[in-house]
């Protein structure tokens, strides 16, 4: 996630799953740290406690939509720019989001049309697989705050 001058750029390492059911999709992520992703220089990594999307279908060209969004940007940043930051991005993510499902299907069509491994795992094989030993759920008490710059971690101390 770029930042503007003299903020210092995000990062995140989410762990997405999904499900199916009757009546809905549901979709999820959250943070943890694996270890063949050590944390880049000049970025701050940014936790996700959770965020996520419920899709209920109303009919064959409609549905309820929900999004969730709990994270934080980690640093120094004052809790009232976090939070019109939030207002500003949540409703662009979820236009962003409503035209790439009108868009879908054209796409779709000439971007390996058959390609679906939501639906159909198999197609996964000979992808590496995510060992669960190789990572570490982020918990909201483990975490440290860490500083836009130096000199404001040298102050504190």
């Amino acid at each position: 996630m770029k930042f503007p001058k003299p903020l210092k750029n995000r990062d995140f390492v989410t762990q997405r799953s999904w499900l199916e059911t009757r009546e809905e999709y549901i979709v999820f992520h959250h943070s943890l740290s694996h270890k063949s992703i050590p944390h880049r220089k000049g970025f701050i990594r940014g936790t996700v406690f959770l965020s996520g999307y419920l899709i209920h279908p109303l009919g064959e060209t409609s549905c309820e939509y929900y999004y969730l969004a709990w994270s934080d940007p980690r640093g120094s940043l004052p809790k009232w720019l976090v939070n019109r930051v939030t207002e500003t991005l949540s409703p662009r993510m979820v236009k962003t989001v409503y035209r790439a499902c009108v868009a879908y299907d054209a796409w779709k069509e000439v971007n390996n049309p058959k390609f679906k491994p939501w639906l159909y795992p198999e197609q996964l094989e000979g992808v590496e697989r995510l060992n669960i030993d190789d990572t570490k759920v982020e918990h909201a008490e483990s975490l440290n705050s860490l500083e836009e710059d130096e000199s404001s971690r040298r102050r504190r101390s």
